[in-house]
C-alpha cells in the first residue's frame, strides 16, 4: 500500500544540499507519523551516503501538520518567505516557511 512519496529536488553537490519534498496522500488516523518516519529514514540514508550536508524544505505557512512533521524530524525554521511560491489551489502567491536540517 502506497502511503505517499518523499524525494529530493534541486540537488546541489557543490554546496552539499538538496530540497526535500514529501506528499502523504492518505489522511487515515492509523497513518499518523508516516511523514515523520519517511523524513527520518531519508535523512539517515542521505547522511550515511556522506555527499550532502544539509536538507531544506519549503512548507506552506498554513500547513500546521507539515510544519510539525518537519520539526519532529529535526528540521528547524530558518526563515519566512513572503508570497514566495505560487499555489495552484489558491491561484496566488503564498507565504512559505524555509526549514532546514544539517546532517
Amino acid at each position: 500500500m502506497l502511503l505517499g512519496v518523499v524525494w529530493l529536488a534541486s540537488i546541489n553537490y557543490w554546496d552539499a544540499k538538496a530540497e526535500v519534498r514529501i506528499y502523504i496522500g492518505a489522511q487515515d488516523g492509523d497513518l499518523r507519523g508516516a511523514g515523520q518516519a519517511a523524513l527520518r529514514q531519508l535523512c539517515r540514508k542521505i547522511k550515511n551516503q556522506g555527499k550532502l550536508k544539509k536538507l531544506y524544505a519549503f512548507v506552506w505557512i498554513k500547513n500546521k501538520k507539515g510544519k510539525r512533521c518537519f520539526q519532529k524530524a529535526g528540521f528547524k525554521m530558518e526563515g519566512i518567505l513572503l508570497k514566495d511560491r505560487w499555489w495552484h489551489s489558491t491561484c496566488k502567491r503564498e507565504t512559505v516557511l524555509f526549514m532546514g536540517k544539517h546532517l
